[in-house]
This record gives C-alpha cells, sequence and structure tokens, in this order.
C-alpha cells in the first residue's frame, strides 16, 4: 500500500482575476464567467474543503490512539 502524503493548499500568489458579466433574467440577477475561470474558482474552492475536511478530523481525532502506517500495513 503507498503512503498517503497530504501536500499543504497553494493558494494563488495574487487574487484571481475575474471577468464577470452581470445580468438579470425573470427578475434574477445572474453572474456569467468564463470556463476558465469558473473552472479555476471551483478548483480552488473544493481544494479549500477537502483542506478544511482533513483539519477537522485531525481535530477531532487529536487525542483518540492512533497506529502507524507500518502497523496498518
Amino acid at each position: 500500500m503507498e503512503e498517503l502524503i497530504i501536500e499543504p493548499i497553494e493558494l494563488p500568489k495574487a487574487p484571481i482575476d475575474f471577468h464577470p458579466e452581470f445580468t438579470t433574467k425573470d427578475g434574477k440577477d445572474y453572474v456569467i464567467l468564463p470556463k476558465e475561470e469558473f473552472l479555476l474558482a471551483l478548483r480552488h474552492l473544493e481544494d479549500y474543503e477537502d483542506h478544511y475536511a482533513i483539519e477537522e478530523a485531525r481535530r477531532e481525532n487529536a487525542n483518540k490512539p492512533s497506529i502507524s502506517h507500518e502497523e496498518f500495513r
């Protein structure tokens, strides 16, 4: 079994430069982003959610007994 290595999250060096288009349809406001910008934002949100879930699990299990990777194998 391969050892799981969790890399730290790389935050963007600078704010993401979005180019939104604002529109209204049927009385509702919408924001339109170019596909590449939307996918970049989605990736960063998913990375954040994953990082948060890992940190939460670490806090919840901080005082529980554990075994090493070698013992698990």
